[in-house]
């Protein structure tokens, strides 16, 4: 099995039959990213294998296999140039092929390279599909407004894949940034497409929690000032019935005083 380098990434996901790009520009890790995109150029036909940094994602995960996706560069120039164009690029395109699980890494002049087994969705019949399909569909509406994608990243792949719910799943998760790194990793080294969907769907609708979250916020806010206008009211209240009772007391003392006066005289 031929080996290719492969380039370990935290900033962006990239899935099979989805396109994503990658900022080389103001970045700490430009210069070594673009070694083995030149690598790849020269020596693979400008193919690698890109995975996430598990690491990055979260510890509990660093003993799992590594899942990522064969991916190939998409660089309209000669290899014989690849070199000057890369230097000069703030941005490289990536267009992803396949599910693939990473094997037998081995590090060569400072870089890593990895064989690599490609993954197969787990088969379904045609009836599982249709319903799998259905509720896609049905849900469809809610999962872009949790995703928050906008026509024109949605619109054109909708088309160009033709319903097929799997690269849509793939697609919608990769490119809506409400999808949390987690979940992304999840549905990309998940092989069984109705298990895909699910975690699709218990994606948090945020706008909703942010609304709640500020009725409930707003309401404590106007409870804690209520208390506090009530508060304020009862001392008030309080004081100017002292008050009274001060005034009251001294000119009852003043009668009781005078009668007693009377009844001796």
């Amino acid at each position: 099995m031929n080996r290719l380098p492969v380039l370990s990434l935290d900033s962006i996901f990239l899935f099979p039959r989805c396109d994503n790009q990658l900022s080389l520009d103001n970045n700490s890790y430009s210069s070594y990213w673009k070694k083995i995109i030149l690598r790849s150029l020269k020596s693979h036909a400008g193919r690698l294998l890109i995975v996430p940094n598990k690491e990055k994602i979260s510890g509990d995960l660093k003993d799992y296999p590594i899942i990522g996706t064969l991916a190939e560069i998409n660089l309209d120039t000669f290899v014989e140039n690849s070199k000057l164009i890369i230097d000069s690029l703030k941005q490289i395109h990536f267009r992803g092929l396949e599910r693939v699980k990473v094997i037998n890494l081995k590090e060569k002049d400072d870089f890593l390279e990895g064989e690599w087994e490609i993954l197969l969705e787990k088969e379904i019949d045609e009836d599982s599909l249709n319903e799998l399909t259905e509720k896609f569909v049905r849900h469809l509406p809610e999962i872009l407004e949790r995703t928050k994608l906008s026509s024109i990243e949605k619109l054109p792949y909708m088309t160009m894949m033709r319903g097929n719910i799997s690269n849509l799943i793939d697609f919608i998760t990769q490119n809506s940034r409400e999808v949390d790194m987690l979940t992304k990793w999840k549905i990309l080294t998940s092989l069984d497409l109705g298990e895909r969907l699910e975690i699709l769907l218990s994606i948090p609708d945020r706008q909703r929690i942010e609304k709640d979250i500020e009725k409930e916020t707003s309401e404590e806010i106007k409870n804690q000032q209520e208390e506090y206008y009530l508060r304020e009211k009862i001392k008030a209240i309080e004081k100017r019935l002292k008050n009274k009772k001060n005034a009251g007391g001294s000119e009852i003392g003043k009668y009781l005083e005078r009668l007693e006066k009377k009844s001796l005289s």
